[in-house]
């Protein structure tokens, strides 16, 4: 007989492996992942910086990362797994009017919806960083319940307790179709045979448009490259330095392990799947790093990486599925904020699929309908 599963999830890393725990523990039945690379949490999940934070200036990413630091705080008790969560802390720096007063409207909003961000002096910023450059700054926000985890870790935790629950992760699969009959996907064919299933669940970053595409649907995500370079051993701080974002340039920095990361996107970079770290863009980045840290002169770049984010055009998660294919659900399109939201996307995907709505948070405004339709959100808080 032809080989069958209750759910089919396309993509291993930490979104895929979240959302099978976050069915498996309510019991939907068979599930298989499939996962191309040869282990799961190879692809974008490997090379994320890791920051985990509740300071956006949307509604509903400051919920998603709310509860999800909620699960990640308990994460190493409950589920068995060290995820290193490092509550360093975020701290967003604005150098014009505009920008400050954005950032006291978005600190104002995620008060209201009860984070406890805060606008600190320039001055207060330099007693988190030694040798910031604060002369231009005019405000900045801090967050002492962000920081930054391993991804990899949550990743393995998520896929250890799934398994446990009788979840199937096929790795070095590939899937190369998609059936469908009428308006819904009936199975999945892969590089080993076929699946039928009822219900799939695209969660593979930036392939979710080729995988979309298998289905019938257009998804609106693209993938970036982003990429990020350690320096060789430096300190700015005693104590554990912020995840502080330059929110003029974009420019971000914070401590890996005895070094610095330091990063800063390349807006003119087109959507593509290159994964090569370009080390000519170095020079553009240290520009910018040397304003706001002067002493980052004397660092060695010792390594970096470069990783893929899925990008939709409002920055905002697609969660939900489409009408003309409603059993085809889309777990995507973070936009970089995958590792931050991975537990609320698990959480309200599932629901979607048992229970037709999601309950624990309205994401209504993340269904994937909303980018052709011109019902665009908006997050100035983006790197």
């Amino acid at each position: 007989m032809p080989e069958t599963a209750d759910v089919v999830i396309i993509g291993g890393g930490i979104i895929g492996a979240s959302v099978a725990w976050s069915l498996a523990r309510r019991q939907a039945g068979r599930i298989v992942v499939l996962e191309k690379e040869k282990y799961t949490g190879r692809g974008s999940t490997a090379y994320s910086a890791g920051g985990v934070r509740e300071q956006f200036s949307s509604a509903i990413n400051i919920l998603m990362s709310h509860y999800s630091l909620d699960v990640y705080a308990r994460f190493s008790r409950e589920m068995d797994q060290d995820i290193d969560y490092k509550q360093a802390g975020y701290m967003f720096l604005a150098s014009t009017k505009a920008t400050a007063q954005a950032l006291i409207q978005s600190v104002a909003l995620q008060n209201r919806l009860g984070v406890d961000s805060c606008i600190i002096t320039a001055a207060q910023a330099r007693e988190h960083v030694r040798d910031l450059f604060v002369d231009d700054i005019q405000a900045a926000a801090y967050n002492a319940r962000d920081g930054y985890v391993d991804p990899a870790s949550i990743c393995q935790g998520y896929v250890q307790r799934a398994r446990d629950m009788g979840v199937e992760f096929r790795t070095s699969t590939t899937v190369t179709g998609i059936n469908v009959q009428g308006d819904r996907v009936t199975g999945v064919i892969t590089s080993d045979g076929q699946v039928g299933t009822d219900t799939v669940v695209n969660a593979c970053g930036p392939y979710l448009r080729e995988i979309g595409e298998m289905a019938g649907v257009d998804v609106p995500a693209r993938p970036y490259r982003r990429m990020l370079f350690i320096t060789e051993e430096f300190s700015l701080s005693p104590n554990l330095v912020p995840l502080t974002i330059d929110m003029t340039t974009g420019f971000y920095f914070r401590d890996e392990g005895r070094g610095l990361m330091i990063g800063l996107a390349n807006a003119a970079e087109p959507s593509s799947f290159n994964t090569t770290l370009d080390w000519d863009y170095l020079p553009t980045i240290l520009e910018h790093a040397l304003h706001r840290i002067p002493t980052v002169e004397d660092a060695e770049i010792g390594k970096g990486w470069a990783g893929l984010y899925d990008i939709t055009p409002d920055h905002h998660a697609l969660l939900g599925a489409f009408p003309e294919r409603p059993n085809f659900y889309l777990a995507g399109g973070f936009s970089g904020h995958g590792v931050m939201h991975a537990p609320a996307a698990a959480c309200v995907i599932s629901e979607i699929i048992l229970d037709g709505v999601a309950s624990t948070l309205d994401v209504t405004s993340l269904a994937p309908t909303r980018v052709r339709e011109g019902r665009l959100l908006h997050e100035q808080n983006v790197i």
